[in-house]
């Protein structure tokens, strides 16, 4: 298959599928996974696309979710950031809600350390990842299990939700504008974060700068709606006049902070 076909066939599959990965698309056309990141790189510099580790996705999704094993990997730096922040406003005997988002899961990382916490998620990787922490009550929203997300989602986890009353949620997002708030491309997802909203004496919107500016499928909450908002740098003047205008807390990561440095286990 020539150059030309195997990107049209690339933003076919994007298109269908929301995301590609890098392994799989090697495999398919046969060729090595350095052509392939070649053409992801080319395909991203007219923007086509949005590169991840071990893949890409589409730059505006709005009806497909990007799966979590691409999400983790993307805007990694900026995430860390964000988690570090986080952890800092979470007391020792707090109660929190943590969504299924990768940067929730930076998070989660952070507060191991922490004790005589209770974190009630609809994440089955923040379940995994706070399970050995014996400071940490763990308690899983149940529901039906979404593969793509790794999270529990359905009536059954939002009805597990307002059953609680907690001090703090993390809700993160697909998107937030000025005009439309904050937006998810997963409706059941959108339901999710709304309640866990509902459920916090402490509403916190966590999205690095990716997210600023989009709109997508369905409305988690007004910019009213949330008591801080945390992203990984400095947002632009029209924001800040726009937060400061309703109250909301803007909180970023000190300047000349490092992110962690990781390293890939995939």
């Amino acid at each position: 298959m020539i150059l030309i076909q195997r990107r049209k066939k690339i933003l076919e599959l994007l298109r269908d599928n929301g995301s590609v990965s890098v392994s799989a698309l090697s495999e398919l056309f046969s060729v090595s996974e350095e052509t392939i990141r070649r053409d992801l790189q080319k395909m991203e510099e007219e923007g086509l696309l949005k590169r991840a580790y071990g893949g890409a996705f589409l730059g505006d999704v709005v009806r497909q979710d990007v799966p979590i094993s691409i999400r983790r990997n993307t805007y990694r730096e900026g995430k860390c950031r964000i988690g570090r922040v986080c952890a800092e406003m979470i007391n020792n005997g707090d109660t929190i809600m943590l969504d299924s988002s990768s940067t929730a899961l930076r998070i989660a990382s952070e507060i191991k350390g922490k004790s005589n916490l209770i974190v009630i998620t609809n994440s089955l990787d923040i379940l995994v990842e706070v399970a050995n922490s014996p400071e940490i009550h763990v308690i899983s929203t149940g529901g039906d299990l979404d593969n793509a997300s790794l999270s529990f989602t359905g009536m059954t986890a939002i009805e597990n939700l307002a059953k609680f009353n907690v001090d703090k949620a993390f809700v993160s997002c697909t998107g937030v504008s000025l005009r439309e708030g904050i937006t998810d491309s997963s409706e059941m997802q959108a339901y999710i974060r709304k309640r866990m909203l509902e459920s916090a004496q402490k509403r916190i919107f966590i999205a690095d700068r990716t997210k600023f500016g989009k709109i997508t499928l369905t409305k988690i909450a007004d910019l009213s709606g949330v008591d801080v908002v945390v992203t990984d740098q400095p947002l632009p003047d029209e924001w800040v006049s726009a937060f400061s205008g309703l109250g909301v807390q803007m909180r970023y990561p000190e300047p000349g902070a490092e992110a962690e440095q990781e390293e890939d286990n995939e």
